[in-house]
């Protein structure tokens, strides 16, 4: 079984993998190598700025004792106020020169980690029974993280300062977005796509409204073009700590779209637009097969703008491929293709999908289906 882990992608996403154990107490978290790597990020964004915030160190490099030092502070802070800390940790003295400066440095740090769009992925790749339970998983998890980010951040700022709140802001401190994704066999129609069995499912998502996510992009460009050879990057390895697959539903079909953690936000989107298919719905092979975010190597021989879709005949499923690249970071890279793919298979079968919205108006015992259809864009 994998550790948990804690990534950071750029200077505006952390997403945490859990397999194991969440901190449930101040001291666990604050000597966790999360926190540690965090605080190195929030100290190198200092020193990018130049930021008066590192006077409290006192010098002008900061050296790894230091940070020890810093962090065994924060670790009596949560309990002790902080006159008495200088007498338990030698040399913290230097933090508590200037008590307003030290209690902005805290207030920092707690608002660099709520800037970062945090994803909680809670999956384990050698059980299958997170799903089983999620109100109470989400609760073991998110929830706790929640309170004891927060309550360390409270206990700290209260003794440095010695005063208490008049007005408490419960602001969202643990995660924007948290799922439950379990390994699941998945009954693929050919050995082809096997290297996607490793790969977790998306079974619940718990979102925190009001969520605003900023994606790379704000556009889409070309088209999606059909391709005669099968896009599926031969030899390339799923890792399940960079991709996850999200099964939606999209009317009768059930499409599988994995996606890189280049684009989780965008991914995780989806569960405002499309329903998560079910456990029956996983239980059949899948109608098609959408890989969001390969290295565009793998996609460049095929087309000029390597956005593709290849019908899949032998295996009976459409597979849509898109690069990894940030210019590609816009939802309409999803809805639409994953839209491409349901019309392709529709077409096929024989029916004619619509581009529009659809109303069912019942009036006095009648009833009327009045459907809406309009360019691309038009509202």
């Amino acid at each position: 079984m994998e550790e948990n882990s804690f990534q950071v992608y750029g200077n505006r996403r952390v997403i945490f993998w859990l397999s194991g154990e969440m901190c449930e107490k101040p001291e666990e978290l604050i000597l966790s190598p999360s926190f540690r790597r965090f605080l190195d990020l929030a100290l190198k964004n200092l020193q990018r700025r130049k930021s008066p915030l590192l006077q409290i160190f006192g010098e002008t490099r900061i050296t790894e004792k230091a940070l020890e030092k810093l962090i065994e502070t924060f670790l009596y802070l949560t309990k002790l106020e902080g006159q008495k800390v200088p007498q338990i940790v030698e040399g913290s003295e230097t933090f508590f020169r200037d008590q307003e400066l030290f209690n902005d440095f805290v207030e920092y740090l707690y608002n660099y980690w709520r800037h970062f769009e945090r994803f909680v992925i809670v999956s384990d790749t050698a059980r299958d029974t997170f799903d089983q339970r999620p109100y109470r998983t989400f609760n073991e998890t998110i929830e706790r993280l929640t309170h004891l980010v927060r309550g360390v951040y409270r206990d700290i700022q209260e003794h440095i300062t010695y005063q208490h709140p008049r007005v408490y802001r419960q602001a969202q401190a643990g995660a924007d977005v948290a799922a439950i994704a379990s390994p699941k066999e998945i009954t693929f129609p050919g050995s082809v796509y096997d290297p996607l069995q490793q790969v977790p499912i998306i079974r619940q998502v718990l979102l925190y409204p009001p969520l605003v996510l900023e994606p790379p992009n704000n556009k889409r460009t070309g088209q999606f073009q059909k391709v005669e050879d099968n896009p599926f990057p031969e030899g390339y390895v799923f890792h399940p700590r960079k991709w996850i697959c999200y099964p939606a539903k999209v009317g009768e079909l059930t499409i599988l779209v994995y996606f890189h953690e280049t684009f989780f936000e965008l991914g995780f989107s989806l569960c405002n637009l499309f329903q998560l298919a079910g456990d029956e719905d996983l239980r059949r092979p899948p109608d098609g097969i959408y890989l969001y975010g390969l290295p565009e190597h793998f996609l460049s021989e095929h087309a000029p703008l390597p956005t593709v879709f290849y019908d899949d005949q032998e295996h009976d499923l459409i597979l849509g491929a898109v690069p990894d690249s940030e210019m590609f970071g816009y939802f309409g890279y999803l809805k639409k293709m994953i839209l491409t793919q349901h019309n392709v298979k529709i077409m096929k079968k024989g029916r004619l999908p619509f581009h529009g919205a659809l109303a069912s108006i019942y009036m006095e015992g009648k009833k009327a289906n009045v459907l809406i259809m309009g360019e691309s864009g038009a509202g």
